[in-house]
């Protein structure tokens, strides 16, 4: 039987409710769709690895700006315990923590939660600092014609760097 799409929770890095099953913060940033906090009781933990030292900042905007609940970005250190957290305000759409600087090397935790019974609210995640290189396959073409077990497979796709770090091709 079909589902009510007002009661369908299909984000894609779903499970993604504890630090346990947190999905890649820089492929979720990655993404063209906008993320999504569904039912009203997830929340959604996303994973960053940081050196020592790196100054970063994080952001979540609700989108559209205008759906109703307090937005909540929490940074959570290696060993999980909380560190700096911000919140959206009336007719300010956007929470951000801004450089900051890990103090030890580690995979750190960025919680977004929005308070409020809506069922659905979607955001989109934001960062600087993180360099470093993620690529992204999109726009995948497998060429024509039906297959058999052990066939060879012909695909093409376009590949992009989400980060800032320079990628030279390799040559074939």
């Amino acid at each position: 039987e079909d589902v009510d799409p007002q009661l369908l929770c299909a984000s894609a890095f779903e499970p993604n409710d504890s630090f346990a099953n947190a999905s890649s913060l820089t492929s979720a940033i990655g993404q063209t769709f906008a993320l999504d906090r569904c039912p009203a009781s997830d929340t959604d933990f996303y994973f960053v690895n940081l050196a020592a030292g790196q100054q970063v900042s994080f952001d979540a905007t609700k989108d559209p700006a205008s759906q109703a609940g307090t937005l909540r970005i929490q940074l959570y250190l290696p060993n999980q315990t909380p560190g700096p957290n911000k919140e959206t305000g009336p007719g300010v759409p956007t929470a951000s923590i801004d450089n900051y600087i890990a103090p030890t090397t580690g995979t750190y935790y960025v919680q977004i939660t929005v308070t409020g019974a809506t069922r659905n609210v979607t955001y989109r995640l934001g960062e600087t600092g993180l360099g470093g290189v993620d690529l992204a396959p999109t726009n995948l073409v497998i060429g024509p014609g039906s297959y058999q077990i052990a066939d060879e497979i012909r695909f093409a796709f376009d590949l992009s760097n989400l980060r800032s770090q320079s990628v030279t091709t390799p040559g074939y």
